[in-house]
């Protein structure tokens, strides 16, 4: 039985195995990358690494920045008045998270935090009139579909 189960069943396994749509991820990307070409990504799982800045309490600040340091780089700018004048000013190092609730109440301690999720990119985020008050500037965001690691 073992030498009929070797010959049918090894190359029966190794077609369905050649057969089954593999789902894979790009990434890991940083909001940036995602954010220099985001037709290429549009509607693609994707893995993205960065600082959050979350506060599931209210309607405000639910982004994701590649880097603490460019998160307080910016907002110095714009408490400065640095882009007062620019009112096009699109950071290039933000990306939304368009379903901060994903979060809630389980991960709330993440709001502060550097984290690795994967999900659904999304380049038109604030098409269509959408308003969002705690959106990146830039129209992008990720869907979150799973959380990676955080530290």
């Amino acid at each position: 039985m073992s030498t009929i189960l070797r010959r049918i069943g090894l190359p029966v396994l190794l077609a369905w195995l050649s057969a089954a749509p593999v789902a894979m991820a790009y990434g890991p990307l940083s909001p940036s990358e995602l954010n220099k070409s985001p037709e290429k990504y549009q509607g693609k799982d994707v893995v993205v690494g960065g600082f959050a800045l979350m506060f599931l309490d209210s309607d405000f600040d639910h982004v994701l920045y590649d880097s603490k340091r460019i998160l307080i780089q910016e907002r110095r700018e714009y408490i400065r008045g640095d882009h007062e004048n620019d009112r096009d000013y699109k950071s290039p190092y933000c990306l939304t998270i368009a379903n901060p609730e994903f979060f809630w109440p389980r991960h709330k301690n993440l709001r502060l935090h550097n984290i690795k999720v994967r999900g659904t990119f999304i380049a038109d985020y604030l098409s269509g009139g959408r308003i969002d008050l705690g959106a990146c500037s830039i129209g992008t965001a990720i869907w979150v579909k799973e959380i990676i690691d955080s530290w």
